[in-house]
């Protein structure tokens, strides 16, 4: 008697743009006929698991990602204590993607974390809405507000673990692909692309203004910043100011990349650092950075479920 197949678990990982190239890994493991049995997303990993756990197809999925115009998520606040953006619109965003789905509703189990603000405890979201759990694990600090959940706040679940296999295998897993991008923030990984410059100056420059006027104020992460080369004046070209939030989600997403990638059998990464995590505008191409690397270990993969 044939045994059956190991409960497959698919890990995304935080990244924001860099985490576009989990639809390209997805579309080809779907050409092989591979479906995860549970899904978990951190940040961006967690609004793309959403969708694909829902029964979203992949193509849909890409379509969005690659024509979407990000910047009508912008809904700035006045009060700018505890983030740039109120989030509401990202929140109505997911909300009409997910049709106002559970958890339960799900074609696939999946799974969300999140990181409590005021403890840094890790925080596993798995019911209710799956708008509500995506708004919360996607509100990087200073640029979203955090959600108030069960008498928490929580923020990014990168902030804990951008890539949370542990949650996986809590909930079953025994064959793990997990995607992730990089251990180190590296000397040469400062180039701002032109593109991202042009297309993206009036969607950046105002609020990359107000981000380091609020770094420069806040004790915490100006020590966290101290990793980045980069001066925290309050005035700085749009190439700096780019330069800036783009060393802070790095440093966020970063993780131990080392440690997780040891506890993956198959751990993918993407040729995406040749991107910015800000530059959204080149979505179809870090697809398909995600789609090259799938292809590349599929034989491998293929060998996991068996």
């Amino acid at each position: 008697m044939k045994e059956s197949r190991k409960k497959l678990g698919l890990v995304l990982s935080g990244g924001s743009a860099w985490g576009l190239s989990h639809i390209g890994v997805i579309k080809r493991l779907e050409e092989e006929g591979i479906k995860p049995d549970l899904i978990v997303g951190s940040s961006i990993g967690s609004i793309i698991g959403s969708l694909y756990a829902i029964g979203m197809p992949i193509k849909y999925i890409e379509g969005i990602a690659s024509n979407f115009n990000y910047s009508l998520l912008l809904d700035f606040t006045k009060e700018r204590k505890n983030g740039l953006l109120k989030g509401k619109y990202a929140e109505e965003f997911i909300k009409i993607l997910t049709r106002g789905r559970n958890f339960s509703d799900c074609k696939i189990p999946f799974y969300i974390n999140a990181t409590d603000f005021l403890t840094g405890e890790e925080v596993i979201i798995s019911s209710g809405k799956l708008y509500k759990g995506v708004r919360a694990s996607i509100s990087i600090p200073l640029i979203f507000k955090p959600v108030k959940r069960g008498g928490r706040y929580l923020t990014d679940g990168g902030v804990y673990d951008p890539l949370p296999i542990h949650i996986a295998k809590k909930y079953g897993a025994e064959k793990i692909i997990a995607i992730g991008f990089r251990d180190k923030i590296n000397k040469d990984d400062k180039v701002v692309d032109e593109e991202l410059l042009k297309d993206g100056e009036e969607l950046i420059l105002n609020p990359g203004k107000i981000f380091i006027d609020e770094i420069a104020n806040n004790e915490i992460l100006k020590t966290i910043l101290k990793k980045s080369k980069f001066s925290l004046t309050k005035n700085e070209g749009i190439k700096e100011k780019i330069l800036v939030i783009e060393n802070f989600l790095n440093i966020l997403f970063m993780g131990d990349l080392k440690r997780t990638e040891r506890e993956a059998d198959i751990f993918l990464k993407p040729d995406v650092l040749k991107y910015m995590q800000l530059n959204f505008f080149k979505g179809e191409k870090i697809i398909e950075e995600g789609y090259k690397e799938a292809d590349k270990n599929i034989d491998e993969i293929k060998k996991l479920i068996i």
